[in-house]
C-alpha cells in the first residue's frame, strides 16, 4: 500500500478546502466526491513536468470517469499548481455540456473537463497574510490534445493565463500518455475511511496505483537517477520523398524511398495508422 503521508495528500485536501470557498463548488462537488486519487511520486512528477508531450496519434482514454491528480509543481516564482481534477465532460452537469457546445465543441464524448488549483507562492502573501488562489477551468479534446479556456481571470493577464493553460495541457497530456501506455497498468485500491470519518476528517478517495513493465521501469529509473529528460518515441512509416533542397545539387528532383524507422527516445505511446 502506498504511504499516505500528509505531504502526499496535501494537494487533495488543499483543493477540497479552497474550491469549497468558490461559487463553482456545486459544479465540481459531484465529480470531486466520485474521483479516484492518483498520487504523483517523485519519478512521475519528473516525468510529467519535464517531458514534451508526443503528437496525439489516436484518441486517448481517461480510464476512469473522474480522477484527481495529487501533485504540486511550480509555474514560475509567483505561481504553482496544487492539484488537478479531470472529469469526462458528458458525465458532468448540463451547464458544462452547454458551455462546451457554445464554444463549438460538439463531440462531448471525447472531452475532458479540467479544474486546476493555481496558488500564489508563500512569498506572495498579502497584507492579511493570505495567499491568493485561482480555480482555472479548461476543456481538453482527447482525440487532438487541444485545450480550451473556460474562464477569464483578468487580474492574471492574457499572457500569464496562456502560460498556465499550456502548462496544464502538457502536464495532463503526459499523464494521459503515461496511463495509456500498454506497458503501464492502472488499478484501483480502496481506502478504509472509518477512522477519518469518526474524527470528522475529509475522506480519502480510492487510490489509483500503477504497475509498470519491468523494462520500462528500468528505463525510467536510469533516466530519473541521471536527471535526463525523458522524451517519447514514435514510429515513422516508410514513405517516398522528392529531394527539393539545393544542397542535393545533381540529385534535386530525384524520388527516394525512406524506410520505416523509430524517431525519438523514451516512452512509446500506442499508435493507429489510417490508410487512405
Amino acid at each position: 500500500m502506498m504511504d499516505l503521508t500528509q505531504e502526499k495528500l496535501h494537494p487533495y485536501f488543499s483543493f477540497c478546502k479552497d474550491i469549497e470557498k468558490t461559487k463553482i463548488y456545486n459544479d465540481y462537488k459531484y465529480n470531486l466526491n466520485l474521483s479516484k486519487l492518483f498520487i504523483v511520486d517523485n519519478q512521475k512528477h519528473w516525468l510529467f513536468t519535464t517531458t514534451k508531450p508526443a503528437t496525439i496519434k489516436e484518441e486517448l482514454k481517461l480510464g476512469f470517469n473522474n480522477i484527481f491528480i495529487s501533485d504540486i509543481f511550480q509555474i514560475d516564482e509567483k505561481f504553482g499548481f496544487c492539484g488537478l481534477l479531470l472529469a469526462l465532460c458528458h458525465l458532468g452537469n448540463e451547464e458544462s455540456i452547454k458551455e462546451a457546445k457554445n464554444i463549438g465543441l460538439t463531440n462531448i464524448n471525447n472531452l475532458v473537463s479540467i479544474c486546476a488549483l493555481v496558488r500564489e507562492t508563500e512569498k506572495c502573501r498579502d497584507e492579511n497574510n493570505q495567499v491568493n488562489f485561482y480555480i482555472c477551468q479548461y476543456f481538453l479534446e482527447l482525440q487532438t490534445g487541444k485545450i480550451f479556456n473556460r474562464f477569464n481571470y483578468e487580474e492574471l493577464g492574457q499572457k500569464k493565463q496562456k502560460e498556465i493553460m499550456n502548462k496544464v495541457r502538457d502536464y495532463v497530456l503526459n499523464f494521459l500518455l503515461f496511463t495509456n501506455e500498454p506497458r503501464v497498468q492502472t488499478v484501483e485500491v480502496q481506502v478504509n475511511n472509518k477512522r477519518r470519518e469518526k474524527k470528522g476528517k475529509i475522506p480519502i478517495p480510492s487510490l489509483l496505483i500503477t504497475k509498470i513493465d519491468k523494462e520500462l521501469q528500468e528505463y525510467i529509473n536510469i533516466n530519473y537517477e541521471s536527471h535526463s529528460k525523458l522524451d517519447y518515441a514514435f514510429d515513422v512509416m516508410g514513405h517516398w520523398r522528392i529531394l527539393k533542397n539545393i544542397r542535393f545539387k545533381d540529385n534535386m528532383g530525384k524520388k527516394i524511398w525512406i524506410a520505416p524507422f523509430v524517431k525519438g527516445e523514451g516512452l512509446k505511446p500506442p499508435q493507429m495508422w489510417r490508410l487512405t
